[in-house]
């Protein structure tokens, strides 16, 4: 059998070279507010690239509506801040209203 002062030299051994629990939690909370900082900010990162694809989207269907407009007679401003305020709604006018004037519109033979 061991004997209580060889039990605890082999206990005080053996804490010794294992670290404390109570010096690795702050470490972890430390790194997983690292990382929360570092998704948050990677997050908000990614919105304003959004927004500019929206606004570039809603600029060039502003600017197809207004030249369609400006080619078949139409108000080319009005059709330019449609396109830009409703951008899918006056694309999809636009293209009615296109199928409609190639409907009447006479066909020639060359």
């Amino acid at each position: 059998m061991c004997t209580s002062s060889r039990m605890l030299t082999c206990i005080l051994f053996y804490c010794s070279r294992r670290p404390a629990l109570h010096v690795l939690k702050p470490a972890v909370t430390t790194n997983s507010a690292k990382l929360n900082n570092r998704v948050q900010a990677l997050e908000q990162r990614k919105r304003p690239d959004r927004i500019r694809r929206r606004r570039r989207g809603c600029f060039v269907a502003a600017a197809v509506c207004a030249l369609w407009a400006q080619n078949t007679g139409r108000n080319a401003w009005l059709w330019f801040f449609l396109g830009l305020f409703l951008n899918w709604i006056a694309l999809l006018v636009m293209l009615s209203k296109n199928s409609k004037d190639r409907a009447l519109r006479p066909q020639g033979n060359g």
